[in-house]
Parts: structure tokens; C-alpha cells; sequence
């Protein structure tokens, strides 16, 4: 049995969402507090990749992949070390999905069982400032999004954030399954609603393989605090 009480772990919160079917853990965590042994204290493969890393990357590897355990072990799904793809992701037992993102301080994991969901994906993002809004719009929005959030209630630069995180949930929920690298413009931001926090996307066009087809819509939800957004993006698609 692992002890898990540690200066390094500073919050553990659990939630079940979307009808009881997602699992979500939010990790705090004090990076200062790291140290190689804790790979084997909290019984966490630290992989060879990591060997020569820095500290804030060994520490956000390890934190997400401690929220990962916790999560699957809500789940019922007995503890494995998860593998790592070849495009640095994280490989889930069957029958499961999930994805793991992580800033300096908070590391969170959500996961599922198929067929209850067909595609799970979460991103956090400190929010943008005007002048990284003003520096990468372009290349995350086309002037129809630009539109639509500058008519939102919500600050056009924390608009243009929680476009940037919904869009990178969308390609961890997808990976998996197309195995190919897509960018911000193989979808489009076409509703963001503060009031139920939700989103959605529509793809411009056709993914590799033959389920994700361009008009096919992704339903997305998000949570804003002062410093950050959280976006998930999930599935069954609704196919066009």
C-alpha cells in the first residue's frame, strides 16, 4: 500500500458528471515539493522519457498521472500503469477513455467507460492577454468566430481562450480515434452559451478514417474561475 499523504499533493477533489458516467479529479499540487521518489511513493512508472526532464515536467507528469489512478479507481478499474503513445499520450485500459491535462499547480483527469461515451477530451488555460490574443487569433479563429465572441457577454480575450482550450479538448477527445494530427481550423466554434457554460463545434472537414465527417457537430462544456478556463469536450457526435 502507498502512502499518499506528501507536502506535494496539496487538494484532492473527485466529481461525477454527465449522468454519473465521467469521472473527474482535480489534482493541486507544490511543484516545489518534488522530488524523483515520489514516482515510487505514490507507485507511479516514471517513464525513461522523463529522465532528463525538468522538475515542472516530471512534477505535471506525475501529478496527472495521480489523478489518473484516482480516477480509474473510481471507475472499478484496477490500477495499471498507463502507457505513453507514440505522440506522448496516454495509452487507457479497454474499456476506457480519458485525458489528463495539467497547468504548474492543478493537474486533472477525466475518464469514462465505453459505450457510455464515445470520445472524451479536458484542456485548462490560464487566461489569455490582449496581447497573446492579438498575437495568435489568427491562427485559432476565423473572422466568423472573431464575430460571434466579440458579441458574447463575455470579454472578448477570455472568449478567445475558452475557443483555444474547447478546440484542444476537441483534438485530445479525437486522437484516439484518427490518429492524426488536425489543427485549430478543422473546426469551427459556432455557439458559446455563459449561461448553461457550453460550446459547440462543428468540423470544416473530414478526418482520417471514416466516422468523423466535415458538418458533424461536438458539444462541449466549460468552467471558468479568475485565472483559468476548463473545457471538456465529449461525445456521442452528432453526425450531420
Amino acid at each position: 500500500m502507498c502512502k499518499q499523504n506528501h507536502p506535494f499533493l496539496l487538494k484532492e477533489n473527485h466529481s461525477f458528471t454527465h449522468d454519473n458516467q465521467i469521472q473527474t479529479v482535480h489534482i493541486h499540487y507544490d511543484r516545489t515539493q518534488f522530488s524523483d521518489e515520489l514516482f515510487e511513493h505514490f507507485n507511479i512508472l516514471q517513464p525513461k522519457e522523463l529522465n532528463r526532464s525538468v522538475i515542472q515536467r516530471k512534477s505535471e507528469f506525475l501529478a496527472g498521472r495521480y489523478a489518473a489512478s484516482k480516477a480509474l479507481n473510481a471507475l472499478g478499474v484496477p490500477h495499471s500503469p498507463l502507457g505513453i503513445g507514440q505522440h506522448r499520450n496516454p495509452i487507457w485500459p479497454s474499456p476506457v477513455i480519458g485525458s489528463i491535462t495539467h497547468t504548474q499547480e492543478v493537474a486533472i483527469c477525466s475518464a469514462s467507460k465505453q459505450p457510455a461515451m464515445e470520445f472524451l477530451g479536458i484542456d485548462m488555460e490560464y487566461w489569455f492577454s490582449e496581447d497573446q490574443v492579438m498575437a495568435l487569433k489568427a491562427s485559432i479563429i476565423n473572422l466568423d468566430e472573431e464575430r460571434l465572441l466579440r458579441h458574447e457577454s463575455i470579454p472578448f480575450e477570455k472568449a478567445v481562450t475558452i475557443a483555444f482550450s474547447a478546440k484542444e479538448s476537441l483534438f485530445k477527445a479525437l486522437y484516439p480515434r484518427v490518429r492524426s494530427y488536425f489543427g485549430f481550423s478543422a473546426a469551427r466554434l459556432t455557439e458559446l452559451n455563459p449561461t448553461e457554460s457550453r460550446f459547440t463545434l462543428i468540423l470544416n472537414e473530414d478526418l482520417p478514417g471514416d466516422i468523423y465527417r466535415k458538418g458533424n457537430r461536438v458539444n462541449g462544456y466549460f468552467c471558468l474561475s479568475d485565472r483559468w478556463v476548463e473545457t471538456m469536450v465529449t461525445g456521442p457526435l452528432v453526425r450531420s
